[in-house]
């Protein structure tokens, strides 16, 4: 489960100015490791029992919710302040295939020939 580090880092390679992508990518990492500290940390505070309508929260089930919210929160925050960057040079939305000089589209569906 590691795709949030993958998708990090490309995004740092990707976004990132070369000369603060060294501070970035310092920073990801620093954030990983307090969180990999305070993961721990976090759960044994989460030791309470409690019944909300039908639903259970114990010290098994609490920490999934804490971090369904976390991510539920990483989420609305992405999509607001994360914006998709503008390309120096733009691939065009078709591509030639050179043995039927017919386009088709530079997507996966279309690669595999599910669109086109």
């Amino acid at each position: 489960m590691g795709s949030a580090r993958a998708v990090n880092r490309r995004y740092i390679s990707d976004c990132v100015p070369a000369r603060i992508r060294m501070q970035a990518s310092a920073g990801f990492v620093s954030a990983s490791a307090l969180g990999m500290a305070c993961g721990p940390a976090l759960a044994g505070l989460l030791q309470w029992k409690f019944k909300i309508y039908m639903v259970t929260f114990n010290q098994a089930t609490l920490p999934g919710w804490v971090m369904a919210v976390a991510w539920l929160l990483y989420l609305v925050w992405l999509s607001i302040s994360c914006k998709e960057p503008n390309r120096a040079t733009e691939v065009n939305d078709a591509t030639q295939n050179p043995a039927t000089g017919k386009s088709r589209k530079s997507n996966v569906f279309g690669y595999f020939g599910l669109c086109s």
